[in-house]
């Protein structure tokens, strides 16, 4: 199950980078649902740091909002805002 959720995370942002943003978005989301599944936070917040970031790409500032929260307080809450 990880490997298919850093698949997506691999797939989703290449998807992204081609020009291709609302195919690398869904596949994204989707690979954060089984982030979820198995109880990754980390993969789960990188996944939803990706998404972010991708909306922001594509001008969807208000839209990246939430993922991006959520990327951040995963990260705090698993202490990986003090490994910066």
């Amino acid at each position: 199950p990880i490997g298919a959720g850093l698949a997506g995370l691999a797939r989703g942002q290449s998807l992204v980078a081609v020009g291709r943003g609302d195919e690398g978005i869904a596949v994204l989301r989707q690979a954060r649902v089984t982030a979820v599944s198995i109880r990754e936070r980390v993969l789960e917040s990188d996944l939803a740091f990706a998404e972010g970031y991708a909306l922001v790409s594509l001008g969807r500032h208000r839209e990246a909002l939430a993922p991006l929260a959520e990327a951040l307080a995963i990260g705090e809450e698993l202490g990986l805002d003090r490994l910066l």
